[in-house]
């Protein structure tokens, strides 16, 4: 499996130094060293997307950062990403945001989780930790929620938060994590919540916030505690299985949820 997902990297990496050049299939599957007709296989297991969509989906996702980073003319990007026009462009454009270019561009602004954002052989072999095209999907109650918030920075930051947490409260039954997107997330930053469940009767401590976890069907995706694998998790559910299910999710929060002895998950709010 190894020597599978390595050689498949090479594709991926092929893929990113030729955004802006003719490239296809054929040429992804010769950086791995193999015949179309495995490689297409092979791709589509470990990836989940057919090369080509991913091809495409990267060159998408890399245009409207320069849409919403430059100045240059929309038909110059187009161009750059080796549509055949600005018409082509604009349709699968929206297609995958729901957008037009020209309103990216005026708006200055397009939600970086459902931007694709470039494989690694890391993104690799988290997919292959668990049966991530199966997600479970369940109804969860409306929970009171109590801990600390802060700016989100990086994972490693609220990973320690949230380990300060399970010190702090070390018979909870559950520890969730919330991360929390305000409409300007994407320029201002995040925030996180690292919390327990208490009814709304008990009394907080000083530094503690409350916080209701909407109830409502949620799907979520089993993967290691490493803080190192939320991220990783968090771009296959925005990017990849989401557009797969043609669910959409509420975008202000996601939801880690650590239990005892069970495999962290990340849970979307099914919209």
């Amino acid at each position: 499996m190894s020597e599978t997902l390595t050689a498949l990297a090479a594709s991926l990496a092929c893929v990113e130094a030729h955004l802006r050049e003719p490239i296809s299939v054929a040429d992804m599957a010769a950086a791995a060293g193999y015949s179309i007709f495995h490689f297409e296989r092979t791709f589509n297991k470990a990836v989940h997307h057919t090369p080509y969509d991913y091809l495409i989906r990267r060159r998408l996702s890399a245009s409207a950062d320069e849409l919403i980073q430059g100045r240059r003319r929309i038909t110059d990007i187009a161009a750059d990403y080796q549509f055949q026009n600005t018409e082509t462009y604009s349709r699968a454009f929206k297609r995958m945001f729901g957008a037009q270019p020209s309103q990216v561009r005026a708006e200055k602004a397009l939600d970086p989780r459902f931007l694709l954002a470039p494989r690694t052989l890391a993104h690799l072999q988290n997919n292959a930790l668990g049966d991530f095209l199966h997600p479970n999907t369940s109804l969860y109650p409306e929970r009171p929620l109590v801990g600390w918030m802060t700016r989100f920075n990086s994972p490693n930051q609220a990973h320690d938060l949230l380990a300060a947490l399970r010190e702090a409260v070390p018979n909870a039954s559950a520890w969730y994590g919330v991360s929390l997107y305000p409409a300007d997330w994407a320029k201002n930053g995040a925030f996180y919540l690292t919390a327990v469940e208490l009814p709304a009767s008990e009394t907080l401590a000083p530094t503690f916030v409350r916080y209701t976890l909407p109830g409502g069907e949620y799907v979520a995706f089993s993967h290691p505690a490493d803080p190192v694998c939320l991220p990783l998790t968090r771009d296959y559910a925005y990017q990849t299985w989401l557009p797969r299910s043609a669910q959409s999710a509420e975008s202000h929060f996601d939801l880690e949820i650590h239990r005892p002895g069970n495999p962290c998950q990340l849970a979307l709010k099914l919209g």
